[in-house]
């Protein structure tokens, strides 16, 4: 039985990085499109009211 656990645990863990990176890639696109949507909408709408 512990060989079994043994040659399971590497598999876990390549498992929990793959899913991490997956999240981290979530994270950055999802980031990366909320900063295109501040620097196209919000960012230039505030600079007008800075040049009034």
């Amino acid at each position: 039985m512990k060989n079994n656990e043994t040659e399971n645990e590497p598999s876990q863990g390549q498992e929990s990085l793959a899913n991490l990176e997956k999240a981290l890639i979530h994270f950055v696109e999802s980031f990366e499109s909320s900063a295109e949507r501040w620097e196209k909408n919000v960012y230039p709408f505030i600079k007008s009211f800075e040049s009034a």
